[in-house]
């Protein structure tokens, strides 16, 4: 796995043990002991700024992308590849090792958690699913947002100077200067 799908990998297998510790305990005490708090909040922020980021690569791409094409490259950036049974198992590795660490800040041994056994892999495949669904859900965010802003100019007014402004082209070395068609023919 690379770095760039580390981040995605390490969430997604957060929300696979918070999700297993829920239909384990119900919400009798949150997960990671006095640490739940901070822990659900960063799990779900991260979560959240990963949906963001997904979308605004799909919104500011340099092309226009079609909505396979779109879904295609959120889902290249998952860190789940190949068959269900494969994602969830690389799932169920990483959420078992979140969920074991989670136990040990509450004080508790896995003695005390045997039903883990049947509902980590149960949400672990759910999550494997629903990863590849939600990345064409975001792709399609993101297509609507392109759609919205991706066509339109923006123009920006500064004293003395107006620059317009349209994605995906640079105009920072031609600031000032007017472009009106193309140069005349040299006739010397």
């Amino acid at each position: 796995m690379s770095l760039a799908r580390l981040p995605a990998a390490i969430v997604l297998a957060s929300l696979v043990a918070l999700t297993a510790h829920l239909l384990g305990f119900g919400t009798s005490h949150t997960m990671g002991g006095i640490h739940g708090g901070e822990l659900l909040a960063a799990i779900l922020a991260a979560a959240a700024v990963l949906s963001l980021v997904g979308i605004g690569r799909i919104a500011f791409a340099r092309r226009r992308l079609t909505w396979t094409e779109a879904t295609d490259l959120l889902s290249k950036s998952l860190p789940l590849q190949g068959p269900l049974i494969i994602r969830a198992g690389l799932l169920l590795a990483g959420a078992s090792l979140i969920f074991a660490a989670s136990e040990a800040l509450e004080g508790r041994g896995l003695t005390t958690s045997i039903w883990a056994l049947f509902a980590l892999p149960a949400a672990a495949a759910a999550a494997a699913y629903a990863a590849r669904k939600i990345a064409g859900s975001l792709a399609g965010l993101g297509l609507a947002l392109r759609a919205v802003i991706g066509d339109a100019t923006l123009t920006i007014a500064l004293p003395g100077l107006a620059l317009a402004v349209v994605p995906g082209t640079s105009r920072s070395s031609d600031l000032g200067r007017a472009h009106r068609g193309r140069a005349p023919p040299n006739v010397a």
